[in-house]
């Protein structure tokens, strides 16, 4: 399991998602009215692990209802520290590129990334 502290609360997870914005893996929808501007990160955590939950709670993400679940918890903070057992180095991925290992500190902050499409890609 993992500990997610944030703000000074502590929380337990089998593997989290820490975002500001609502989409999740291209086209699906984790985090129904998440605020891309917020000054605050949310982290959805999904407490149960095994090969049977992970598979209910992808289901629940492509249909947009993961946060719904009794078994996902979601916390709204500027400061998440994540860690393994132990500190033991868990995998990271940022959009899904590597990212080093756990223990992560991730912090909310005001700054912005400008990004610019084609027309056609709106």
């Amino acid at each position: 399991m993992l500990s997610v502290d944030a703000d000074g609360a502590s929380y337990p997870a089998a593997w989290a998602v820490i975002t500001n914005i609502s989409r999740y893996g291209g086209p699906y929808t984790l985090l129904p009215g998440a605020d891309p501007g917020a000054t605050e990160l949310t982290a959805v955590l999904f407490r149960k692990a095994g090969r049977f939950s992970m598979c209910c709670n992808l289901v629940r993400i492509g249909f947009g209802i993961a946060v719904r679940a009794k078994s996902v918890n979601v916390v709204r903070a500027q400061s998440f520290r994540l860690s393994g057992p132990e500190d033991a180095p868990v995998p990271v991925q940022i959009d899904g590129d590597a990212a080093g290992t756990l223990p992560m500190q991730i912090d909310a902050t005001d700054q912005f990334v400008l990004v610019l499409c084609p027309p056609a890609a709106r």
